[in-house]
């Protein structure tokens, strides 16, 4: 009887033993991710300056650009007006893509003040965006596109007939969403995630250029911020782990960014390239083995929120 007491008592501390340990070393390891998500404090290294800021009110219209913006998670803001504020979205309830729709990069944004745009398309008269007044007295709704959902305001009705007018010269085929203005209910939503920063550097632009037969804009390929310093060697912010821009505002790399048709659409004309351009070229020295799209750009998540201001300093740790 003492032998089978002794043998119970022994397992007993064992499993507590192995319990223990496990724990402890989870929390290590918890501590340990913790530890590598934090910026160093040293190993910075400047890089260049900040040549153009670009926002895009409407997701996969034309873009604005700013002199100073603040970076929160959910994007550039300026004001109240934020970076892919505003989802077109058609009849089969799918956010639309200039890539499938290039007449949507000829719906030019500009702005009015920090919390109204105008919007412009060859033949329509100018809609003026107010985002005050498009959420006043309406419902948010939860979306879910894709793995990710967010809380929206459906806009009235004459808004999404205006772009619907535009791109299908037809009513009710388009309906306009714009992003909740109540940032808590978004940050704190588990599948919500936060929009990245998409960063253009200008000497891996000029490289991609003389490679090609003929012009492109950097617009087409729709970042955020471009970097510009002429002795830096192209591409490479590939090994940028870490960027800071300016005195406040830090970010953490994120993913490359994985181009597709759409950098074949001129972003004055939406024409598309009759030659697959610049994608192309871009398949032929940016794709590394089992890619089936090639990389150009980075994007990076923010860190730290801040104001950043075009001809601030832009320093990253590799």
């Amino acid at each position: 009887m003492k032998g089978v007491q002794l043998v119970l008592v022994l397992g007993g501390a064992t499993f507590v033993g192995g319990f223990l340990y496990f724990f402890h070393k989870r929390r290590s390891r918890r501590r340990s991710l913790r530890e590598l998500s934090k910026p160093p404090k040293d190993n910075w290294q400047y890089v260049g300056t900040l040549e153009e800021i670009i926002m895009y009110p409407i997701k996969s219209c034309g873009g604005i650009e700013l002199q100073e913006v603040l970076c929160e998670k959910s994007g550039i803001k300026f004001g109240h007006l934020k970076d892919r504020q505003f989802i077109l979205v058609n009849e089969d309830d799918k956010p639309m893509f200039a890539g499938a729709q290039p007449e949507m990069l000829k719906i030019k944004p500009k702005l009015i003040n920090d919390d109204e745009i105008e919007v412009t398309a060859p033949g329509m008269d100018p809609l003026i965006l107010n985002v005050h007044q498009l959420s006043e007295g309406r419902k948010e709704v939860i979306k879910a596109f894709g793995k990710s959902s967010t809380r929206l305001v459906e806009c009235d009705s004459y808004f999404g007939n205006w772009f619907s007018k535009f791109l299908f010269k037809k009513e009710t085929a388009v309906k306009l969403f714009m992003m909740s203005n109540n940032l808590k209910n978004i940050l704190f939503r588990k599948n919500w995630k936060p929009n990245p920063y998409m960063v253009l550097v200008n000497e891996s632009i000029m490289d991609l250029k003389d490679r090609l037969p003929n012009t492109i804009h950097h617009w087409q390929f729709r970042g955020n911020f471009v970097i510009n310093n002429s002795q830096l060697p192209a591409f490479s912010e590939d090994s940028w782990k870490w960027m800071r821009i300016g005195n406040e505002a830090i970010f953490q790399y994120k993913a490359p960014c994985y181009r597709c048709i759409l950098v074949n659409v001129d972003p004055f004309t939406a024409e598309r390239s009759p030659d697959f351009e610049p994608l192309r070229t871009l398949k032929k020295y940016r794709m590394k083995p089992g890619q089936i799209e090639p990389e150009m750009g980075i994007y990076f998540n923010l860190y730290k929120e801040g104001s950043v201001k075009l001809g601030d300093e832009v320093f990253v740790v590799i």
